[in-house]
């Protein structure tokens, strides 16, 4: 088989595969495009400051990765509820929930990387951190049982 059909195949198979992704995705749009851009950007920066640290596991790729998946997997569920139901709330909530909990964790790697963040959000991180680092330390919620 030639190099250019074979290139040509793997084009075509890619178009598909992409075509099939959009349209089960609800279309490409701005609230799409955004969780995407945001997923990127925590995988970059958690792979760098992996790396940096020199803790890089391949499992805790894995495991990102599939998380990843998983969350693409809830929005085209809540796509598919959309359809459903003749709504057009569900995948709007999920695009909106999974961005944000995307964006947080872009700000935990912001922290780490001791980038300038609101107080209140750095010492939240902080104090995640610290709880991660003790997690048998009792806290103020622990006691108070809130």
């Amino acid at each position: 088989m030639d190099i250019m059909v074979l290139g040509k195949k793997i084009e075509e198979i890619a178009v598909f595969v992409g075509s099939c992704l959009v349209a089960l995705l609800g279309g490409l749009d701005n609230l799409i495009s955004f969780l995407f851009i945001v997923m990127a950007v925590d995988v970059f920066l958690g792979v760098g400051i992996a790396l940096y640290q020199k803790n890089f596991s391949r499992q805790k790729i894995f495991l990102g990765g599939f998380k990843k998946i998983a969350e693409v997997l809830v929005v085209v569920i809540a796509n598919q509820a959309d359809v459903a139901f003749g709504t057009d709330i569900w995948r709007m909530g999920a695009c909106l929930y999974y961005s944000g909990y995307e964006g947080l964790s872009v700000a935990r790697h912001m922290s780490v990387l001791d980038l300038p963040l609101p107080k209140a959000l750095k010492s939240f991180f902080e104090r995640l951190n610290a709880e991660s680092d003790n997690p048998d330390k009792p806290t103020d919620e622990n006691i108070d049982g809130k």
